[in-house]
């Protein structure tokens, strides 16, 4: 049990707030303001109100004093030592710093016991879990520096592109502990067909520190940009949709007047995706490691005479791994997907 400094948090400066923005409503209703003028304030001032609210909350909490000294779970006792670090976390609201009593045999030595923050759950770096979870969602599909910029026009939050690198090598870092932790699929909820899917993409690098410089000129047969062989691979389960010739071509060329009927649902996903990449001067194929991932998953989860669908497109080098993990018997279909090749024809 950590002890709380304040029983109840004191709302009273976020209420002040709270009445000064109904005023201002009032006022720019009265003036003819705006709806953009009045909605941009509006969000300014929820932030502002989010930040009063949640300085309380830490203070409500308290700074964690546990006594003089405490006893860890080996024993060992630890003493309370005098100053309160101040601990900075970035959130969403803004920049908070923190004060919070710190346990260890003596100053200049290994902190061995921070009560506030274990009391709170805080993260390992400054950014909240909260703000790391937007870096991160806007960063799969954004450059990083578009993604500074953007939060910073939302949410006023200056970030560096370092550190949202930095955040997103962290997570990364516990993708693997993430997917052992998950539970396998519940065998009830499957569908009839299991389904295997795989495909590869060549994903630009960040140039290297011994590259040319830009405007170097190329020597010939020289490209100007350097790609990594990325591969990501899919099981999921699915019901039959039985269609007839007429129908899967009307949906093809989305005929006009045709009735598009809701597509069979792709049950319990499981992705894995995969660079190639040198590791102690090997380089690890990603296409291997996710093929072994989408065996293993097929042995799992394939019951007893169960159809598996094998979906792919013509590259060579699928076809092989396909046939050197995968299955195949009287019950496997494989599935030249030709849709994405249509319209070079």
């Amino acid at each position: 049990m950590f002890p709380t400094a304040h029983p109840e948090c004191n709302v009273e400066s976020a209420l002040k707030q709270l009445m000064a923005l109904g005023q201002w409503l009032s006022t720019a209703a009265a003036a003819g303001s705006a709806e953009h003028e009045v909605e941009r304030h509006v969000f300014t001032r929820m932030l502002a109100l989010g930040a009063t609210l949640l300085g309380e909350f830490f203070k409500s909490v308290g700074p964690g004093d546990l006594g003089p000294t405490v006893e860890l779970k080996n024993g060992e006792v630890v003493r309370r030592l005098p100053e309160q670090p101040q601990r900075r976390l970035v959130t969403v609201f803004g920049v908070f710093s923190i004060p919070r009593f710190v346990y260890g045999s003596r100053a200049g030595q290994k902190i061995e016991l921070v009560p506030t923050d274990q009391r709170l759950q805080l993260p390992d770096g400054e950014m909240s879990y909260l703000l790391q979870d937007w870096n991160q969602m806007m960063s799969v599909e954004q450059p990083f520096g578009t993604v500074a910029r953007s939060l910073q026009t939302i949410l006023g939050l200056q970030q560096s592109v370092d550190t949202l690198e930095h955040g997103n090598q962290q997570m990364a870092g516990a993708a693997a502990a993430f997917r052992a932790a998950q539970p396998p699929p519940d065998p009830e909820a499957e569908g009839e067909l299991l389904v295997v899917s795989e495909d590869n993409k060549g994903v630009p690098m960040v140039r290297p520190v011994e590259a040319k410089p830009v405007g170097a000129h190329l020597k010939k047969g020289e490209k100007a940009n350097k790609k990594q062989m990325a591969c990501i691979g899919v099981v999921y389960t699915a019901d039959r949709q039985v269609r007839t010739p007429e129908e899967l071509v009307a949906a093809l060329f989305r005929d006009p007047g045709n009735k598009r009927e809701s597509p069979t649902e792709a049950c319990q996903k499981r992705y894995w995706a995969q660079l190639t990449r040198e590791v102690a001067g090997e380089v690890v194929r990603a296409q291997d490691e996710v093929f072994q991932h989408l065996r293993d998953e097929v042995k799992q989860r394939r019951k007893e005479g169960q159809v598996l669908v094998h979906l792919s497109d013509g590259q060579t080098s699928l076809e092989e791994d396909r046939k050197k993990y995968l299955p195949r018997d009287r019950k496997t279909v494989d599935i030249l997907d030709l849709l994405h090749v249509n319209p070079r024809l």
